[in-house]
């Protein structure tokens, strides 16, 4: 296979013999593939198996993609997918199907214990993310005997980070790295390079936690073990370096009220399916604004200068709840809360909301009143500001700590609520103080 070929396509049909298929590399037959119509896809699948770098060009694919091809196999095909691939890959085109898809598939081959075993942990938990395949070594060897038993036992495919000493019962017992192992004396005692506190997390604890460990530590690999202390796994620093690029894209895609697998790859009508309800429920909660706003149609009418402060107010205001909200909710995600108490953040975000809400709303005052010459219109806005400012800093602060608590995504939930209540504040309380001062 050359992996220097051109990526030039054109010169490859839907029809292209299975010899020019395995001329090109992993990159060039998953584009290919992905330029397959359904059925094109569907009637190669019996030459694409007995290519060797089919499982790796699947795996190059954007997931909304994949999953829409995975969904096209049939029991033969998922019979060699399954004798094809490794065992952690072959578990990442099973959660690339849908609940009901996957539990067909499961029910209808013969499947090993680690396969059901990691997809019956919860999705998010180091369990679900764990490579199953690790290297142990008897613990009673020199280290020269040490690295003849790595020579002798670990295939190619193995990736060695560290080394694990288990007991009988495959319990964890410690741990020495590969580079201690290779600068050690031959004749001396593998025991004198061990490390018998192995830090660990357990198979339902969220990945945060494997993420937190391995940043902290600079660890290449976790392992997981269970509650009696048996090891089931590792989580690598390649799944680290993978869990943070989909966590932050997740937030990303949660702050436009997108689900991660919407992509360009996506067909369109997914798309739309994905995108309407965050619409609908943008459309609900600015009418909900805008109603707040006609109860003070009158005040409005009577004071046109109104119409162009009052938004002011909201924007300032919602700028303050997502730059309390953004750090907040940072927090959470990046474990900074063990250092510092929810209800020390708390505080000091709200009381940085009021001294941000008084700054900006001293110099909206000066602005009106160089602009309008309307001194008591400026110090209106610029009190409404000060106020809407702390109920901004508060929201932004206190409803993701919320959420959090009671299981829900901060980065998901979180930005709408947080707008439209600093959004309905603001118009409620310029409107309202205006309409109590020049009216009554």
């Amino acid at each position: 296979m050359n992996s220097d070929i051109n990526l030039d396509l054109n010169s490859f049909s839907a029809t292209s013999p299975l010899d020019e298929l395995q001329s090109l590399n992993t990159l060039g037959l998953s584009l290919w593939i992905s330029h397959l119509s359904k059925p094109d896809f569907e009637s190669r699948l019996p030459d694409l198996h007995q290519l060797d770098f089919f499982v790796a060009a699947l795996m190059e694919l954007p997931e909304a993609q994949l999953s829409v091809l995975l969904e096209l196999f049939k029991k033969n095909d998922w019979l060699q997918l399954k004798e094809n691939s490794e065992i952690d890959d072959y578990i990442f085109f099973l959660e690339c199907l849908s609940e009901e898809e996957r539990e067909e598939v499961i029910a209808s081959l013969p499947h090993s214990p680690k396969v059901k075993q990691v997809l019956n942990y919860p999705e998010g938990s180091c369990g679900r993310e764990m490579q199953t395949d690790f290297f142990t070594i008897p613990i009673d060897q020199t280290a020269g005997e040490g690295l003849n038993w790595i020579r002798k036992k670990a295939s190619s495919t193995d990736l060695i980070y560290y080394l694990y000493f288990l007991s009988q019962n495959d319990k964890l017992e410690a741990v020495a790295s590969l580079r201690e192992l290779a600068l050690a004396e031959p004749d001396s005692p593998i025991k004198d390079i061990l490390e018998p506190k192995v830090e660990s997390v357990y198979p339902r604890d969220p990945v945060e936690k494997a993420i937190e460990i391995v940043k902290r530590e600079d660890y290449v690999a976790l392992p997981v073990v269970s509650r009696e202390g048996r090891m089931l796994g590792l989580i690598t620093v390649d799944d680290v370096l993978d869990l943070v690029e989909e966590q932050a894209t997740a937030d990303i895609y949660a702050t436009a009220g997108l689900q991660q697998m919407d992509s360009v790859a996506m067909s369109g009508w997914l798309s739309y399916v994905n995108r309407a309800p965050w619409l609908l429920l943008n459309l609900a909660l600015a009418c909900l604004a805008s109603l707040m706003i006609s109860f003070f149609e009158a005040t409005i009418s009577e004071i046109i200068l109104l119409a162009s402060l009052m938004h002011i107010a909201a924007a300032l205001g919602g700028n303050t709840a997502i730059q309390t909200l953004t750090v907040v909710t940072r927090g959470l995600a990046t474990g900074d809360f063990k250092y510092v108490s929810f209800k020390k953040a708390l505080i000091k975000e709200i009381l940085v909301g009021m001294a941000l809400g008084v700054t900006t709303g001293f110099v909206a005052c000066l602005i009106v009143y160089i602009w309008k010459n309307d001194f008591l219109m400026g110090a209106l806005l610029g009190a409404s500001m000060a106020i809407n400012s702390l109920v901004a800093s508060s929201a932004g602060a206190f409803i993701p700590l919320l959420l959090k608590k009671y299981g829900k995504d901060p980065a998901i939930a979180s930005g709408v609520l947080v707008t439209t209540i600093t959004d309905i504040f603001s118009f409620f309380s310029f409107l309202g103080i205006v309409s109590l001062l020049y009216l009554y």
